[in-house]
């Protein structure tokens, strides 16, 4: 019966489809160019903002989630699918061009972490004058 296919009892050790408990895995992220801006985003969900953080240099984006444990009322008896992650995730990535850090905004919102970076502005220059020792 089609039923019985699903819903036997089997041995957890056969049917493991579960991700790892431990390690990191990546984390996903758009990152996208409107008008002067780069803007990246990724899902950030159940997680207090105090367990994420971002680091950011010229050239590079990093995003970090610390590992969260989801709180159940009992044990369970039985575990019929496991595919939810609840251990850390991390994500560099090498920007396409050079953003200012010092004007970089980052906002958690609705579980959707986004970061705003202005683009540095490759035109700019700057005349340095030489100072007489």
């Amino acid at each position: 019966m089609l039923r019985d296919t699903f819903f036997t009892k089997s041995d957890p050790k056969e049917t493991d489809t579960s991700l790892p408990e431990t390690g990191e895995l990546e984390l996903p992220v758009d990152l996208l160019r409107v008008k002067d801006k780069l803007i990246a985003r990724t899902p950030i969900v159940g997680v207090d903002i105090s367990r994420v953080s971002v680091s950011l240099g010229q050239n590079q984006l990093t995003i970090h989630k610390a590992a969260v444990s989801p709180t159940l009322l009992d044990e369970p008896d039985r575990v019929y699918s496991e595919e939810c992650h609840w251990g850390e995730l991390s994500r560099s990535i090498d920007l396409p061009m050079p953003v200012n850090p010092d004007n970089t905004r980052a906002s958690l919102h609705n579980g959707i972490l986004t970061v705003i970076m202005p683009i540095l502005n490759p035109q700019h220059s700057k005349i340095i004058r030489i100072k007489k020792p």
